[in-house]
Parts: C-alpha cells; structure tokens; sequence
C-alpha cells in the first residue's frame, strides 16, 4: 500500500488497517516535512499506526526537547545531550580569592539517565581555598550510599602520594581520593595544588542522574 499526503502543516497521521494481521509483513516508512520531519511509528489503539517523533533539521538524527520529558517507562529513552561546561575546582571551606585557570575544559554526554564526562584544568593562581579538593559537575547526581561511581585521574606537577580517583562528593560536585601504598585512604586537600607553570590535573567519570 502506498498513501502520499502533501500539507503545509500536520501535526498527526493515523493509517488503518481493513484488519489487523497476525503476522506483520516487513516494510519501511519515511516522511518528511521540510525542516521538520516526522519520523516514527508506534502502534496507537486496536489496529491504528501512529507516526511520532522529530529528525533534525538536516534530516540527520533524532532531536529530543532541550529540557527533558522524563518517561516512567524503563525501556524508553527519553534524553539526549551532548555538550560542554566550564569545571571549575574548590575547597570545602575558603572562597576563590585570586582562582585562575588558564584552561579549564569539560565534554559530557548524556543518555538516558547515564552521563560520561571528562574535564581537564591547568592553574596560574590556586586562589584562598581550604579543605577537601573539589570539582564542579555539568549534570546533577543521583544519591548513591556507599557504592560510589569512581573514574580514573591524571595529576602533574601538584602534591600526592598514592592512587588517587575520582568519586562523588555532593549532588553537584567530585572530590579526589588518595589510597596510600598502605591502604590507608584520605581524600585530597585543597592546598596539594600547585601553580608551577605545566601544571593539570585530568579525570573522566560515568554517572547517573534522577532522571
């Protein structure tokens, strides 16, 4: 069966079926409506298809809505994002004072509930900050008890002794751990950052979100 259907604006198409088969024959569906296409199908009710869904304007991908639609069914993926945010390093206690970073770059992506992000920060002045070393986040976290998501850290140039990774601290923020040779654990102090020229600090983490 071939249907063509030409309109400046549709919002929706429904096609029946005379009866509905047992066994569905194999085919494909494609429509376009000029920079903004439409194209998905799902089953509607008794024996209606339903076409849903946004393509990019370019024809190539699937768009989702730039603030999520959380879904409540578990197999549906209801958000994607990729982008970039500034990670900006902090002490639990103290304020920035001078804080300067000469290049501070982050990259996320976000499906579903999961987001991969890497960050990268050099300093040229570590500023008035005290306590425990931390980084900002792009995406809000999950509450987790004691089971922690951990990533892998690079460090050059500033104070530690032992593996250090990268964990959860708050909702919207990471600390760094150190595990000596011993075993003993203790997470980074603020003040083992350095502002010697040719200094980084890097990691990469996987996490959850609420939704």
């Amino acid at each position: 069966m071939t249907v063509n259907i030409n309109a400046a604006n549709i919002g929706s198409v429904q096609l029946a079926a005379a009866q509905t088969p047992s066994a569905p024959n194999s085919g494909f569906v494609r429509l376009h409506h000029n920079a903004n296409s439409r194209l998905a199908m799902r089953p509607a009710t008794g024996n209606v298809v339903e076409f849903l869904g946004n393509t990019s304007g370019s024809g190539a991908g699937i768009t989702f809505p730039a603030t999520q639609s959380p879904s409540s069914d578990a197999n549906t993926l209801d958000d994607y994002e990729e982008g970039t945010w500034t990670p900006v390093l902090s002490g639990s206690a103290g304020s920035a004072g001078g804080y300067t970073a000469t290049v501070a770059v982050g990259r996320y992506t976000k499906i579903g509930r999961v987001v991969s992000i890497t960050a990268g920060v050099a300093l040229s002045n570590v500023g008035s900050w005290t306590g425990e070393l931390q980084c900002s986040l792009p995406e809000t976290t999950a509450t987790y008890g004691n089971d922690i998501p951990r990533g892998p850290i690079r460090m050059h140039l500033h104070t530690f002794t032992g593996l250090v990774s990268v964990e959860l601290a708050t909702s919207t923020r990471v600390r760094f751990n150190m595990t000596t040779s011993g075993g003993a654990q203790a997470n980074m102090q603020y003040s083992a950052l350095s502002a010697t020229a040719g200094n980084f600090l890097s990691f990469s983490l996987v996490y959850e979100t609420p939704t």
